[in-house]
């Protein structure tokens, strides 16, 4: 009798323990899907190349930083994480640029991959950027540009904004007010058409010029 009783704890324990393993499989393996399911991006975003006879590496970092940070979007999007992209820029240094992220983007399973560049000239930045749809082999491109260093962050913030709006359709405040600044300062022009001498004149105006480029196929992946 007694060998019979331990007998049935000893099942009872085998079938609790199959029960706390199967729980713990299948929970991440539900919340995976559910993500895919619910249409979550994954994006990854590459350190910007920085040319210029300064050094701000600082604001290399604070680019990074900022564009992770503005980028993400609970149960929208995802970014890949510092770690990985470095180990697989060491892994791939040799490839060119179209292989790079050809080759990241399915490592990470990635459904987007982010690059840029500063180019300092004549006392002011240039401001690159492109964000390539991988499934859809496309590419967009951003480009500003600031004439001070410490414009530069704030510039990124633009362009986190100017992405998340026409890439993923997202309407941020920071946004809304760029559409603003653009909507009066059309204003002022059909105004001075009208009455040069009522101009009005301008009060912090952005001087983002956004590149009015439509998206493009792009042909070198795959």
């Amino acid at each position: 009798m007694l060998t019979a009783k331990c007998l049935v704890i000893r099942q009872t324990q085998q079938l609790t323990k199959i029960i706390i393993l199967s729980i713990c499989f299948i929970f991440p393996l539900a919340h995976f899907n559910t993500a895919l399911a619910n249409g979550i991006k994954k994006i990854v975003i590459l350190p910007f190349e920085i040319h210029s006879s300064k050094d701000i590496t600082h604001i290399q970092h604070g680019i990074e930083q900022m564009l992770c940070s503005r980028l993400t979007w609970p149960e929208h999007t995802t970014i890949v994480d510092k770690r990985t992209i470095v180990d697989l820029l060491k892994k791939n240094n040799k490839l060119p640029k179209d292989k790079l992220i050809s080759s990241i983007a399915e490592e990470t399973r990635s459904d987007y991959v982010l690059m840029g560049s500063i180019t300092e000239f004549a006392d002011a930045f240039s401001i690159d950027a492109n964000i390539y749809d991988i499934r859809d082999k496309t590419v967009k491109p951003f480009f500003s540009q600031v004439d001070k260093t410490d414009r530069i962050i704030p510039e990124i913030s633009l362009l986190a904004a100017k992405i998340n709006k026409t890439v993923f359709d997202r309407m941020t405040e920071q946004y809304e007010e760029f559409k603003e600044e653009k909507s009066y300062a059309r204003q002022r022009q059909q105004q001075q058409r009208m009455d040069p001498e009522k101009m009005v004149p301008p009060q912090n105006e952005s001087d983002y010029k956004e590149e009015k480029v439509g998206w493009r196929l792009w042909k070198y992946i795959w």
